[in-house]
């Protein structure tokens, strides 16, 4: 997971050394694909806690029939 984020992070650098549109766009066009990837993020992290309440709710469920 770091090195993809490391790898995006000197595409960035090497993207803005190069760009051919002024500052103000790239930045702009750098901001969205930011936060394209926050919102990535933020899903991927959602769905994370959705299966861990699923898996916690089975095991309760497991541990209370096998109580009784």
């Amino acid at each position: 997971m770091f090195k993809v984020l490391k790898g995006m992070l000197y595409g960035i650098a090497i993207g803005i050394l190069i760009a051919p549109h002024k500052g103000t766009k790239t930045r702009r066009k750098i901001k969205e694909m930011i936060y394209g990837y926050k919102d990535d993020a933020e899903d991927a992290l959602q769905q994370g806690k959705n299966k861990l309440k699923s898996g916690k709710d089975k095991m309760e469920a497991k541990i209370k029939n096998a109580i009784g």
